[in-house]
């Protein structure tokens, strides 16, 4: 069982160490992380037993955008993806956003199909900082 909250300062060193498994070209530090909060990222984890399953990092400013999603191996297929997910969206509409937008990249099947079974649409494609071919995919909010 896990449970889905804000994140705290004891959960940096696990959030980090994450979020540099899966998304190495970030290079995280508490530093980076900490700058994040600072300008207004929403940060939410799943935590079990002490432990973060997964996280998830919601951006606002001129749109809602979750930067980055990950859950930890032995979580997978468990739910704490989805309810991130759920976490984040209902985080932008309470902020009165119109939309959410998340990044994927276009060969992770398995995510694209996870986003689109919550809502998520494809609405166009870009590439990400390293070139990588990226579907940019958005969620449409009842406000």
């Amino acid at each position: 069982m896990f449970r889905t909250r804000r994140i705290a300062p004891d959960d940096y060193p696990e959030v980090i160490a994450l979020l540099n498994r899966h998304f190495p070209h970030v290079g995280m530090t508490e530093e980076k992380l900490l700058g994040r909060l600072e300008r207004g990222a929403r940060f939410f984890v799943a935590e079990s037993g002490g432990r973060i399953a997964g996280f998830v990092d919601l951006r606002l400013g001129k749109g809602a955008l979750i930067r980055g999603l990950a859950v930890g191996g032995g979580w997978r297929g468990s739910g704490v993806g989805t309810a991130l997910l759920e976490k984040a969206v209902a985080c932008a509409k309470g902020e009165g956003y119109s939309s959410v937008y998340i990044k994927v990249q276009q060969g992770n099947e398995k995510a694209v199909r996870v986003y689109q079974k919550m809502g998520f649409a494809a609405v166009s494609e870009t590439a990400g900082k390293m070139g990588e071919p990226l579907l940019l995919m958005r969620k449409k909010l009842e406000t």
